[in-house]
């Protein structure tokens, strides 16, 4: 998009012109972005879980952002301990604005990455269970769950299904993990 110096109001200065083409940049979070990964995620409610909001402050440095060199970070998602073998996906979440650009499969799969590195399995708590079955997820027992988090999903009525991605798939013949009912309430 060009600017028209004759469009420019005296004494303004006009928007810095898109770089054309330029794909969004994967990057660590830093200790700068927590203000705009705050407001992203903020953005997100009710989409995202409100904890993973609330737990920003104690760990922004988890999260791998999107930055678009207009836009800021459009795009962001995280990788939590849940135990010695387990990682959870948290907080993926694209700006409004940005969505069905494929940038939430751009961040699943470097977090996957990170995980297989780790050879820890990944869990996620999700309302799209679809989407992630393409990503090798499949369906699980949500008992990984800690009762407050439980609590809350439960609290919000909206259906969640668990899903997990084998760090090191089952063999043949083993049965998967038994599908476990979806979180909602009564």
């Amino acid at each position: 998009m060009m600017f028209a110096s004759h469009l420019t109001l005296p004494g303004r200065v006009p928007p810095p012109e898109p770089k054309l083409g330029a794909e969004p940049e994967l990057d660590r979070a830093r200790y700068e972005d927590r203000s705009e990964l705050l407001a992203l995620l903020s953005s997100a409610i009710p989409s995202c879980s409100p904890e993973t909001v609330w737990q920003l402050p104690w760990n922004w440095t988890s999260y791998l952002v999107l930055r678009d060199a207009n836009d800021g970070i459009i795009a962001a998602g995280s990788l939590q301990e849940v135990a010695g073998d387990r990682v959870e996906l948290r907080g993926i979440v694209v700006a409004p604005h940005r969505r069905s650009e494929g940038l939430a499969s751009r961040i699943i799969d470097a977090l996957i990455r990170r995980a297989e590195r780790l050879e820890k399995d990944l869990l996620c708590v999700t309302k799209s269970p679809s989407f992630f079955t393409r990503f090798g997820f499949e369906t699980t027992r949500l008992d990984w769950l800690s009762p407050q988090r439980r609590a809350v999903h439960e609290a919000d009525g909206r259906p969640r299904t668990g899903m997990v991605r084998r760090a090191f798939p089952l063999p043949l013949g083993t049965p998967s993990s038994t599908p476990a009912p979806r979180i909602s309430t009564p």
